[in-house]
């Protein structure tokens, strides 16, 4: 299929301060205009174009606009038991500062290649679950990523920060959010799934372990601080256990000190359609600590 759109929209905040603990203003975008094009299977290559021109206004901060472009080809290859999708990308960035700090530049521009490699492989076998015949699956995956380092530390930041640690995250190219940094990357993320699967289709339980290995150390960052030779450990699992009760399951644990870093459990009654109930505990390390009750009926 092929994906064609185009959006122009201004944003402005207004934010809720507690005077003991102030937050800073977000940047507005005056205006934003935004543009994406990719189509799929073309000669058995996948392409896509983002790009965005963003003016961004700030009452004390550094003000500017800034253009980006960022095509990606990939070249999957896709069977029943594999998968191998190769993939090159290159993101080009120019800034123009409106009100530059002593010593930076009104004028930025950067261009950054990356190259990336996912792949996988999927087993089965019949096995039997809670007195049900089904098929469980061991799905094996390995992710590689490389992008050459680019001094960024003049760059402003408009709207980028450390994007969230989680299984969606370490098989991703940046480990940033936004535009304004491009983390340098030789590393691999290795994660195992395995799923439990009734015959008439339908997921019983699933079970993911996945972390990511650096073959190099990070010199892009927000905070100064460079990353380890491996990641923290994310173990997730999520159980369909009757028709009406699913519970899941969220663990980060440090691979440090060994003790958990962020945790989530969660179990969802159903009883009937539009009658629900949600118990959610949520933990992260000297930060939160929070019980959470939901439903409808």
């Amino acid at each position: 299929g092929s994906i064609w759109n185009a959006s122009l929209r201004s944003t402005s905040y207004q934010v809720l301060q507690d005077v003991t603990a102030p937050i800073t203003l977000p940047y507005e975008r005056l205006p934003q205009l935004s543009f994406r094009a990719g189509q799929s299977d073309v000669f058995g290559l996948d392409w896509s174009v983002d790009a965005s021109m963003t003016r961004f206004w700030h009452p004390t901060l550094t003000r500017g606009q800034r253009a980006v472009i960022n095509p990606q080809l990939s070249l999957p290859f896709i069977q029943p038991a594999y998968f191998v999708v190769p993939k090159v990308s290159f993101h080009a960035t120019s800034y123009q500062i409106d009100n530059p700090m002593d010593g930076q530049p009104d004028r930025l521009q950067r261009t950054v290649p990356s190259f990336s490699v996912d792949s996988g492989l999927i087993f089965e076998r019949r096995a039997s679950l809670l007195g049900n015949k089904m098929t469980q699956t061991l799905e094996p995956r390995l992710f590689y990523v490389n992008t050459p380092f680019r001094d960024q530390k003049d760059y402003p930041l408009f709207d980028t920060a450390l994007a969230d640690f989680n299984f969606a995250q370490i098989f991703s190219e940046n480990r940033f959010t936004g535009h304004d940094r491009i983390g340098d990357s030789n590393q691999v993320t290795a994660a195992i799934v395995s799923r439990f699967i009734e015959d008439n289709g339908a997921e019983r339980f699933k079970f993911a372990l996945g972390q990511r290995f650096y073959f190099n150390t990070q010199k892009v960052s927000l905070d100064g601080i460079s990353s380890p030779s491996r990641s923290d450990l994310l173990l997730a699992g999520t159980g369909q256990i009757s028709d009406t009760l699913n519970v899941e399951a969220a663990l980060q644990v440090s691979q440090s000190d060994r003790q958990s870093v962020r945790s989530n459990y969660a179990v969802r009654w159903q009883p009937a359609p539009k009658k629900i109930l949600n118990l959610q505990y949520q933990f992260q390390r000297e930060v939160l600590k929070q019980l959470e009750l939901s439903g409808q009926w």
